[in-house]
């Protein structure tokens, strides 16, 4: 073999050696450049779901803040409501003595004491009402400033009130606690 023909061998070599490092420098590096972007097609998800998560929790949270806020309105407007209907109800009771009903009205209260508590329970009338009210077996003190009437068994275990401002005091407890529990479902 001639010294040409070993140069030219020798440069073939190195050209297909170029050529194979080159092919193997271009496999490197697309794999690489695939590599980076499934990198970066990971971090990209994995940032989007924090982001969802994030921003679900913001939403959630403003949403609950909303509900709290809504609910507390509500209340106050509730309150507001039940407040004028106490203030007109107290305006009546203030006149329930001057209303035609009300002597039958303490009469009855008296007979339900009597029929609970037994014929000679103790019986306390508001002296406003000394009367109207049957003058037997009644004892009259001020009791409540709108009428009805305090009664107690004769050992003085069980008592009855009856009297006005407690039965609206107890009426308006239970439409509070009717309207609360339905605010919370």
């Amino acid at each position: 073999m001639s010294l040409e023909q070993v140069i030219k061998e020798i440069e073939q070599s190195q050209e297909i050696k170029k050529k194979e490092i080159l092919e193997n420098t271009k496999n490197i590096l697309d794999k690489m450049e695939a590599e980076k972007k499934a990198k970066i097609d990971e971090i990209r998800a994995l940032y989007q779901e924090k982001m969802r998560a994030e921003s679900s929790r913001i939403t959630a949270s403003i949403i609950d803040k909303a509900n709290i806020e809504a609910r507390s309105i509500l209340r106050n407007k509730i309150e507001e409501i039940l407040e004028g209907y106490v203030s007109a109800a107290q305006e009546i009771l203030r006149n329930i003595r001057n209303m035609p009903e009300y002597p039958a009205l303490l009469n009855k209260m008296i007979e339900v004491a009597k029929k609970y508590l037994g014929q000679d329970c103790i019986i306390k009338v508001d002296s406003k009402d000394k009367a109207v009210a049957p003058s037997s077996g009644i004892t009259y003190s001020n009791i409540d400033p709108y009428g009805g009437i305090l009664a107690s068994s004769r050992d003085g275990k069980v008592e009855l009130d009856l009297r006005v401002s407690s039965i609206m005091e107890e009426v308006l407890e239970k439409i509070k606690v009717k309207i609360y529990t339905r605010l919370e479902e």
